[in-house]
Protein backbone atom coordinates (compact mmCIF):
# COMPACT_ATOMS: atom_id res chain seq x y z
CA UNK A 1 0.00 0.00 0.00
CA UNK A 2 1.42 3.23 -1.34
CA UNK A 3 -0.08 6.04 0.91
CA UNK A 4 0.66 9.73 -0.30
CA UNK A 5 -0.40 13.28 0.79
CA UNK A 6 -2.77 15.13 -0.85
CA UNK A 7 0.10 17.47 -2.08
CA UNK A 8 1.99 14.52 -3.31
CA UNK A 9 -0.88 12.70 -5.28
CA UNK A 10 -0.07 13.22 -8.42
CA UNK A 11 3.39 11.61 -8.17
CA UNK A 12 1.48 9.15 -5.75
CA UNK A 13 -0.79 7.96 -8.05
CA UNK A 14 2.20 7.52 -11.05
CA UNK A 15 4.14 5.43 -8.11
CA UNK A 16 0.97 3.52 -7.41
CA UNK A 17 0.47 2.23 -10.89
CA UNK A 18 3.49 1.25 -11.59
CA UNK A 19 3.89 -0.79 -8.54
CA UNK A 20 0.66 -1.93 -9.17
CA UNK A 21 -0.18 -1.74 -5.20
CA UNK A 22 -3.09 -0.07 -4.19
CA UNK A 23 -2.79 3.56 -3.24
CA UNK A 24 -4.95 6.76 -2.02
CA UNK A 25 -4.71 9.12 0.47
CA UNK A 26 -5.70 6.67 2.83
CA UNK A 27 -6.19 2.84 3.41
CA UNK A 28 -9.52 2.80 2.69
CA UNK A 29 -9.48 4.22 -0.04
CA UNK A 30 -6.74 2.52 -1.75
CA UNK A 31 -7.41 -0.47 0.33
CA UNK A 32 -4.38 -2.65 2.38
CA UNK A 33 -3.64 -5.39 -0.44
CA UNK A 34 -0.13 -5.97 0.64
CA UNK A 35 2.31 -6.73 3.70
CA UNK A 36 4.26 -3.51 3.42
CA UNK A 37 3.24 0.61 3.77
CA UNK A 38 5.15 3.11 2.28
CA UNK A 39 3.87 6.42 3.19
CA UNK A 40 4.50 9.18 0.32
CA UNK A 41 4.61 12.63 2.75
CA UNK A 42 1.73 10.93 4.67
CA UNK A 43 1.33 10.77 8.33
CA UNK A 44 -2.09 10.26 8.12
CA UNK A 45 -3.83 7.17 10.46
CA UNK A 46 -0.29 6.60 12.38
CA UNK A 47 -2.15 3.36 13.73
CA UNK A 48 -1.11 1.76 10.31
CA UNK A 49 2.24 1.60 10.99
CA UNK A 50 2.14 -0.95 12.98
CA UNK A 51 -0.50 -3.37 11.32
CA UNK A 52 1.94 -3.70 8.26
CA UNK A 53 5.12 -6.16 8.65
CA UNK A 54 7.34 -3.94 6.80
CA UNK A 55 7.08 -0.08 6.52
CA UNK A 56 9.10 2.44 5.00
CA UNK A 57 9.38 6.37 5.68
CA UNK A 58 6.42 5.99 9.13
CA UNK A 59 5.02 8.53 10.22
CA UNK A 60 7.23 9.20 13.41
CA UNK A 61 9.62 9.61 10.28
CA UNK A 62 7.55 12.24 8.94
CA UNK A 63 6.91 14.09 11.47
CA UNK A 64 10.61 14.46 12.05
CA UNK A 65 11.32 15.40 8.92
CA UNK A 66 8.61 17.97 8.57
CA UNK A 67 10.27 19.81 11.58
CA UNK A 68 12.81 21.65 10.08
CA UNK A 69 15.01 22.63 13.05
CA UNK A 70 14.31 19.50 14.69
CA UNK A 71 15.53 17.57 11.40
CA UNK A 72 18.80 19.57 11.19
CA UNK A 73 19.88 18.60 14.82
CA UNK A 74 18.65 14.88 14.03
CA UNK A 75 21.25 14.79 11.18
CA UNK A 76 24.48 16.44 12.92
CA UNK A 77 23.89 14.53 15.63
CA UNK A 78 24.17 11.01 13.48
CA UNK A 79 27.40 13.09 12.13
CA UNK A 80 25.72 14.39 8.88
CA UNK A 81 27.47 17.22 7.54
CA UNK A 82 25.26 20.50 7.68
CA UNK A 83 25.15 23.81 7.39
CA UNK A 84 25.95 25.34 10.29
CA UNK A 85 22.51 26.81 12.59
CA UNK A 86 21.55 28.05 15.71
CA UNK A 87 18.29 29.34 16.62
CA UNK A 88 20.06 32.84 17.74
CA UNK A 89 21.46 35.04 15.38
CA UNK A 90 23.82 36.77 16.81
CA UNK A 91 25.82 33.25 17.92
CA UNK A 92 25.23 32.84 14.31
CA UNK A 93 27.00 35.84 13.04
CA UNK A 94 29.95 34.72 15.52
CA UNK A 95 30.77 32.05 13.76
CA UNK A 96 30.05 32.26 10.10
CA UNK A 97 29.60 36.03 9.88
CA UNK A 98 27.12 37.31 7.61
CA UNK A 99 25.55 37.02 5.60
CA UNK A 100 22.57 34.30 7.32
CA UNK A 101 19.61 33.23 6.25
CA UNK A 102 16.32 32.94 8.67
CA UNK A 103 13.97 29.92 8.63
CA UNK A 104 10.32 28.38 10.02
CA UNK A 105 10.24 25.58 11.43
CA UNK A 106 8.35 24.20 9.43
CA UNK A 107 8.38 25.23 5.82
CA UNK A 108 8.76 23.47 2.07
CA UNK A 109 10.14 24.63 -1.16
CA UNK A 110 12.12 27.23 0.12
CA UNK A 111 9.18 29.37 0.61
CA UNK A 112 10.13 30.83 3.84
CA UNK A 113 13.97 31.96 3.00
CA UNK A 114 14.98 35.22 4.44
CA UNK A 115 17.81 36.55 3.72
CA UNK A 116 20.26 38.42 6.17
CA UNK A 117 22.91 40.89 5.26
CA UNK A 118 22.83 42.94 7.96
CA UNK A 119 21.15 44.31 11.30
CA UNK A 120 18.09 45.25 9.61
CA UNK A 121 17.51 42.19 8.95
CA UNK A 122 17.23 40.81 12.54
CA UNK A 123 14.23 43.31 13.41
CA UNK A 124 11.66 40.32 12.57
CA UNK A 125 12.64 37.41 13.75
CA UNK A 126 12.19 33.82 12.34
CA UNK A 127 12.47 30.55 14.24
CA UNK A 128 16.06 29.70 13.52
CA UNK A 129 19.25 30.74 11.69
CA UNK A 130 21.32 28.88 9.14
CA UNK A 131 24.86 29.66 7.52
CA UNK A 132 24.86 30.98 3.86
CA UNK A 133 26.93 28.53 1.64
CA UNK A 134 27.02 30.27 -1.57
CA UNK A 135 26.92 28.00 -5.14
Amino acid sequence: MLLYHKKSRPTGRVLGKALLIGHGESVSEGGADSPALIRWGSRKQAYLDEQYETVLNNSGAISSASNKLLSLELMREAGVNVPDFDTNPYALIERVGWPILGRKTYHARGSDVKLCLQQYDLRNPMDYYIQYIPT
